[in-house]
């Protein structure tokens, strides 16, 4: 009888394959079934020669084996999802490959039917990793057959023969990279990177992020890639950690992102100021610049060239983390617009002496920052990050408002600016950088909403008095972090109507207001003992310990 015949035999006659009820019991179980049907003696041989009968029964289980699965297909196949037309199938796999690009690939090992459909969807195929092999690069190629790819190189690629074989394995598909992520790579690689990026013609290639860690134990010098635009005629987005690019590059002209960062202390800076001031001038696309712990090296008397202030009018995203000195410079050669949000960090340098606050960056510079003057809400803030200095931070918003005058956060605009408290005075009283900063900063602005979290320390000293009359349009205000009662009364103070400014119409000084607008006042933490009521013209602000959050 063939082993087909035999295999089908045994699947009738399933009342024969019925287990042992007592099977538990094993006083009477004996071998070799131990309490298992038997295999009819017509289908099996146990007398004949021990090779004959080892082979008979190799081949006999493998076709169990093969009806078992086969069984299983016609059941997976009656499922109401394999029901539906492979096209569509495959459309469900690539939204969960969308919400999961790595580990997607449990959906190959369901069944047989889902491992035919994901395998032959090409859009599936086009996130590639590479770990510390090119396998999975490999078969991602083959099975994405023409489409854009992006490539991701894990930082545990890190030996010589892994790179070597993915740019063998990369060779003939270079044109189809949509993004290249080439991961964390030691220096000796940068070299490698460079001149196959420089030899080949990528017509899709859209994002390019190069890394070098262990920047430190050659000069950035070494680090140079080039980026020929012939090359690259769709590159909009370029990001270099400690690899540089020239700033001259034909290439920045068609970016529309570029991020570019330096060691903090690298033994010998690329750029000059000039350089990166050249650099900027050049984004002329640009909608998201982020320019990080850059470092320059010019000589103290070098002689920077003047040029006019270029505006990028395009640019929706910017975040500056320079040095003072180079902050001065690029905020002098750019304009950015109010429609993007911004943020600027002043790091901490201990060859900087001690600065009086924030407006010192921006006094001479806010034709820059356009937006600086049409601020609604402003918040004045200590930030306490684990394992980083404290930060003080001024941030505004604007732009936000809909037609029906209601907040929408997603269409506002923003600017951010920090520093750390260490470049701070030490001898001069913290509070009085809050209010200066405020009214110097934002001044001109119609501020309707203000908060200040700044702790009880500096609110001792902010100038309230100064805050208020600078911003009349101011409609709710929020201290937190009181902590005692002095703040509160100085804030009420502030308000009294001796301190409005006299009308030249002589108002009397019990119909003027200071911030005629302000309805809400907000006071956070401080120990409900305090009622304070001002009374004027038809305004009342109170301060009652019912009212304290």
């Amino acid at each position: 009888m063939s082993s087909t015949g035999s295999l089908q035999s045994v699947l009738r006659s399933s009342e024969d394959m019925s287990p042992d009820p007592d099977v538990l019991r094993a006083d009477h179980l004996c071998g070799p079934y131990y309490g298992l049907p038997p295999i009819p003696a017509s289908l099996f041989n146990r007398h004949a020669t021990s090779q004959a009968a080892h082979e008979h029964l190799l081949t006999f289980s493998h076709g169990l084996e093969l009806g078992h699965l086969s069984s299983n297909a016609l059941l997976n196949a009656d499922a109401l999802i394999n029901r539906l037309p492979p096209e569509l199938l495959g459309e469900i796999f690539f939204h969960l490959h969308s919400r999961n690009v790595r580990d997607w690939t449990t959906i190959l090992t369901v069944c047989r039917q889902w491992f035919v459909v994901a395998a032959t969807t090409p859009r599936l195929w086009c996130y590639l990793f590479v770990d510390n092999c090119t396998n999975f690069l490999r078969t991602g190629l083959a099975r994405s057959k023409s489409c854009s790819v992006t490539l991701i190189v894990e930082s545990r690629a890190e030996s010589l023969p892994v790179w070597t074989a993915l740019l063998d394995v990369l060779d003939s598909h270079a044109h189809r990279l949509r993004e290249l992520d080439t991961g964390a790579n030691a220096r000796s690689y940068v070299s490698l990177i460079a001149s196959y990026l420089q030899q080949h013609d990528m017509p899709k290639l859209e994002v390019i992020r190069i890394t070098v860690v262990e920047p430190y134990s050659e000069r950035l010098r070494d680090n140079l890639v080039h980026f020929p635009s012939a090359l690259y005629p769709r590159l909009a987005s370029l990001s270099l950690f400690y690899a540089v690019t020239l700033p001259s590059s034909s290439i920045i002209q068609q970016l529309t992102q570029l991020e570019l960062s330096e060691p903090h202390e690298p033994h010998e800076p690329y750029f000059t100021s000039d350089a990166i001031i050249t650099l900027l001038r050049n984004c002329v696309n640009i909608e998201a610049l982020n320019i990080g712990t850059v470092v320059t090296h010019d000589e103290d008397d070098t002689p920077h060239t003047a040029r006019d202030r270029v505006m990028l009018t395009k640019l929706r995203d910017l975040f500056i983390g320079v040095h003072a000195s180079l902050l001065f410079h690029i905020l002098n050669a750019i304009a950015i617009p109010s429609t993007s949000m911004s943020a600027i960090i002043w790091p901490m340098d201990d060859e900087l002496e001690e600065h009086q606050g924030l407006r010192e960056v921006l006094q001479e510079h806010r034709s820059s920052l356009p937006i600086l003057s049409r601020i609604e809400i402003a918040t004045a803030k200590i930030s306490e990050i684990e394992d980083y200095p404290d930060r003080y931070m001024l941030t505004g918003m604007a732009g936000g408002r809909t037609v029906d005058a209601i907040w929408d956060p997603s269409s506002s605009r923003e600017i951010e600016l920090r520093m750390p408290l260490l470049l701070l005075e030490e001898d001069r009283p913290s509070g009085s950088i809050v209010s200066d900063d405020l009214v110097s900063i934002f001044r001109g602005s119609p501020l309707e909403h203000l908060e200040i979290d700044v702790g009880a320390a500096w609110n001792r000293a902010i100038d309230w008095r100064k805050i208020f009359t600078a911003f009349p349009t101011l409609r709710t205000f929020s201290l937190l972090g009181v902590g005692e009662l002095a703040p509160v009364q100085s804030v009420f103070a502030a308000l009294q109507p001796d301190n409005a400014p006299e009308e030249p119409d002589g108002t009397a000084d019990a119909e003027r207001l200071v911030c005629a607008k302000l309805r809400d006042v907000y006071l956070d933490g401080i120990i409900p003992s305090v009622s304070i009521r001002l009374e004027c013209g038809h305004r009342v602000l109170e301060a009652e310990s019912s009212l304290f959050r």
